[in-house]
């Protein structure tokens, strides 16, 4: 985990003679830095040890826990015992402050992710500060309430079942739930632990996005079970909006000539953001005639997306008698004549 390493092996109590799996597996660890001449930290080493903390969790499987026949995976005791000690001496204040607060919520969460039925035990208390409100220069002082007193005492009595019992059995027995605003259902089936136990890894999902009525919709839908929107007509239908056309640079070249691509790099060796070089021997997209081509440079004139061009419309691009023009030769062929005014 990051760059801590934990291995953790299950034995039966009656194999305490054999080497655990979790051991071997640590020599070999340690036996690659020492090859390595990595100098690691061997007074956090644990080793062989039957209660341990593993990445913010508190591992116990000490001999009073198996003479119950439980292992148990939680939140630090110690933590949670400083919580409770806290909370009850918080909950006979009549004022709190937010950062305080948010402190103690955050603890009790951790420890109530290892019993999420006891989540519904934070109700008012998640919405007693807003984050938005919150001042990180100093606290701000806040009338406790008895609600979020209230939470806070039962948090305290109850932490000592915020535990994960790792030997609790896979149940053979599956539910599914769903609800509307007039009742609620619930159903059960009967499968193999291999399926149960699948289902348990990876079907706590948040189901698939849907949007729900308004209150408009909603009002509608239950006077008319039937009810669909009525779909619009074409011509009433909200485009998208367009992406723009193009993007903004600090130098573009529009057929350079034979230095279009060496001013393109010497601009870039600045750190200058440098566009497309507008040129036939780039791309055949690059086509001056080309109405997007032109259209997309005056959209970078008009917007101010360009700080600096280099122009050189040679005789190749357009091969009629042509006119000299202060850093370009330009023909006066019909439909290129426009081009000069760019």
């Amino acid at each position: 985990m990051i760059d801590d390493f934990y291995t953790v092996s299950v034995q039966s109590v009656g194999d305490s003679h054999e080497e655990p799996t979790s051991h071997s597996q640590f020599l070999q660890a340690s036996r690659a830095y020492a090859d390595q001449k990595i100098m690691g930290s061997k007074e956090k080493d644990v080793v062989g040890a039957d209660k341990a903390k593993i990445t913010g969790a508190e591992l116990d499987t000490s001999g009073a826990l198996r003479g119950l026949g439980m292992a148990t995976l939680a939140s630090p005791a110690a933590k949670r015992m400083a919580l409770a000690h806290v909370s009850l001496e918080l909950a006979k204040m009549r004022w709190t402050t937010d950062q305080m607060h948010l402190c103690l919520v955050g603890g009790w969460v951790h420890s109530l992710l290892f019993r999420r039925p006891m989540m519904p035990l934070l109700d008012s208390s998640f919405g007693f500060v807003v984050n938005d409100e919150k001042r990180g220069d100093g606290p701000k002082l806040l009338p406790l309430t008895r609600t979020v007193a209230q939470e806070l005492g039962l948090l305290a009595v109850l932490s000592p079942l915020m535990a994960t019992d790792l030997t609790a059995q896979m149940s053979s027995t599956v539910y599914a739930t769903d609800s509307s605003d007039k009742k609620g259902a619930i159903v059960a089936a009967e499968v193999d632990e291999e399926v149960a136990r699948a289902l348990w890894r990876s079907g706590r999902k948040n189901g698939g996005y849907i949007r729900l009525l308004n209150r408009s919709q909603a009002l509608l839908k239950k006077l008319d079970p039937s009810f669909e929107e009525p779909a619009l007509p074409d011509d009433e239908i909200e485009l998208a909006v367009e992406r723009p056309m193009a993007f903004r640079f600090h130098f573009l070249a529009v057929c350079g000539g034979v230095g279009k691509v060496a001013a393109a790099a010497a601009v870039s060796g600045h750190g200058w953001n440098v566009g497309p070089v507008i040129d036939l021997d780039r791309s055949a997209f690059y086509e001056l005639h080309s109405i997007g081509v032109i259209s997309w440079v005056f959209h970078l004139l008009e917007k101010g997306f360009w700080i600096l061009s280099w122009w050189s419309l040679l005789a190749r691009h357009f091969p009629q008698h042509s006119i000299r023009h202060p850093g370009a030769t330009m023909c006066l062929e019909g439909m290129t004549l426009w081009i000069l005014i760019l």
